[in-house]
């Protein structure tokens, strides 16, 4: 291959790689043009974007994706100059596009990429310009029988509706473009190899401030090992960063799909978005995506009534469903909620007494709501009352808890019938390097993460009071707090007892105080040993999923020390009670 030919095989890959990218944000753009406040503003940035490709695409020599671009890019010029064409055929037409170049990029990265048929969405994007224009012709005849005057032949429809319109050519004088200018592509694996080598720096931190603790006293050592252990936080915290990446893009894609389904199923839902700033690790981003989806279908397919039985019931015309996460310490919360026909309990119980999921002697009517529904995620459970395309098969609510559970997440289900349903997620923020407290357990060293940890507390300045019902309660500051003693906890995650009692340890620990999704928890530990800075490792088999231990870290001792995820732990407690 010739040097020209290698040239031009790398400014293709850097268009695509930059026309994959900006797709995204064009796709943000077409869901914003229903809202007639920034339709303005959104649909000159969807036809800068057409025009690029056009201008761009031929340039190096993708002659069939700048054709297809110039057709959409007639269609936008129209929609520009009069805004108030647009519809919801129009987005769906934007949005079919979209779709298209997307695809043809996929195709275009192979070696031999085939011939792309895009003839007949080319027609229709022709053929609805045509309807636009008539539609067009119409407004101006209505308008000027309305006694206002109409636009004069051959001026322009934009300038008459004092509609601002940059030119193609600026948009590379933008301030947004100088500062795309100053950003560099790096290869994930590049990335990931960096955090893994910062991720050996902290072990290798922990063992020298281990070994300098045997050593004397000496402030200069002291102050070295101070700003080490500075400048590797500092390290570790840029590093996660590159590998952060806001939701803000799933969440699109959610929106998206629900705007689809809605259409299909003819159910109008008001779809909204909070909290899409948030970041998280974008090797999870993949695994979230399935059960957002999943979950998203469910409410509008499940749970949004149609428009007549909405309104027989006294709600608004268009149902509600809203996406919305925060962050809590080092967990994202994401809740998908619905205003629809909520979860009817006792047709799950009756569904899992008739596939025998659930036995008459199990007394079903006395299961708490969160046991109820957590049949829901059994595998092969639907309560369909046909199969469908999108539903009816009971398998995508067991996909959705298996990939929580991938993510060390969890999934709480909350329904009011009549009112609506609301599905809780809770996962890390990043499954790799974790800041927790050494805690000792029945002989052993564990870890817990130090976001969730409140204060620590000597038991022998305080007491702890047995109830009636066995159950036993911290008072501290004139508050009650259950107390978990977490040893009795960790025995049942094993296959067998690896806890030894140490000769002469002392019957009265420490307690943590915890706050978790639950609430605030005394956990009862035999000693608090310090703070320290690991890197997770994923654990074998020795531990049944899901009992509330999520990972293992190498100390600076070279010691193994498990990580107790307090939250999944008191989840899998609360559901057995």
């Amino acid at each position: 291959m010739s040097e020209d030919q290698d040239f031009l095989k790398e400014l293709q890959k850097e268009f695509l790689d930059e026309l994959q990218f900006l797709l995204e944000a064009c796709e943000e753009s077409y869901l914003k043009i229903e809202n007639p406040e920034i339709r303005v503003e959104e649909l000159a940035k969807i036809f800068r974007l057409a025009h690029s490709i056009k201008g761009a695409g031929a340039a190096v020599g993708f002659t069939d994706l700048a054709g297809f671009a110039h057709v959409v890019e007639d269609c936008l010029a129209i929609l520009r100059a009069h805004p108030s064409l647009v519809d919801q055929a129009t987005i769906s037409l934007l949005l079919k596009s979209g779709d298209a170049i997307r695809s043809r990029i996929e195709l275009l990265r192979q070696d031999s990429p085939p011939p792309w048929n895009i003839e007949a969405l080319k027609d229709e994007v022709r053929a609805f310009s045509v309807l636009l224009e008539k539609r067009k012709g119409e407004a101006v005849e209505e308008k000027a029988a309305a006694g206002s005057e109409a636009p004069s032949p051959g001026a322009d429809p934009a300038e008459e509706a004092h509609i601002p319109v940059p030119k193609a050519d600026d948009s590379a004088a933008t301030p947004s473009s100088r500062v795309e200018s100053t950003v560099i592509k790096v290869d994930s694996a590049q990335v990931e190899t960096i955090l893994n080598i910062v991720g050996e720096l902290v072990v290798i931190k922990s063992q020298i401030i281990n070994e300098a603790a045997k050593v004397p006293a000496n402030p200069r050592l002291n102050t070295v090992i101070s700003l080490l252990d500075k400048n590797i936080r500092d390290l570790q915290d840029r590093t996660l960063g590159m590998r952060m990446t806001p939701l803000k893009n799933l969440f699109l894609k959610t929106q998206r799909v629900a705007r689809d389904l809605s259409i299909r199923l003819k159910k109008p839902v008001d779809f909204r978005i909070e909290g899409e700033e948030i970041e998280i690790d974008r090797n999870m981003v993949e695994q979230l995506s399935d059960p957002l989806l999943h979950l998203v279908r469910n409410c509008i397919d499940h749970g949004i009534e149609m428009p007549e039985v909405r309104k027989e019931r006294g709600k608004a015309d268009k149902g509600l469903v809203k996406l919305t996460a925060h962050q809590s310490g080092g967990r994202v919360h994401i809740r998908i909620s619905d205003d629809g026909n909520g979860i009817n309990r006792d047709r799950i119980i009756k569904k899992a007494l008739e596939v025998g999921l659930l036995s008459a002697s199990a007394a079903p009517e006395s299961m708490s709501d969160a046991k109820v529904f957590d049949l829901l995620f059994a595998p092969g459970f639907s309560t369909a009352e046909k199969v469908t395309d999108i539903s009816g098969r009971g398998v995508g609510m067991n996909v959705v808890k298996e990939n929580l559970e991938a993510l060390k997440g969890k999934i709480d289900v909350e329904s009011v019938l009549g009112k609506g349903s609301s599905f809780k997620i809770s996962v890390p923020l990043t499954t790799s390097i974790t800041d927790g407290m050494l805690v000792r357990i029945g002989g052993q060293v564990f870890i817990l993460p130090m976001d969730g940890i409140q204060e620590l507390i000597n038991l022998r300045e305080t007491g702890v009071t047995e109830l009636h019902s066995g159950d036993r309660v911290l008072n501290f500051r004139g508050h009650f707090y259950p107390v978990v003693k977490l040893e009795d906890m960790l025995r049942s995650g094993y296959h067998g007892d690896p806890f030894q009692k140490s000769p002469g340890m002392s019957a009265k620990g420490m307690v943590v105080l915890y706050e978790c999704d639950k609430g605030v928890f005394a956990l009862e530990v035999d000693g608090v040993l310090g703070q320290t800075q690991v890197v997770m490792k994923p654990i074998g088999k020795g531990i049944k999923d899901g009992e509330g231990v999520s990972g293992a870290a190498i100390l600076g001792d070279g010691k193994v020390a498990l990580l107790i995820d307090v939250n999944t732990m008191l989840f899998e407690t609360a559901k057995s009670a």
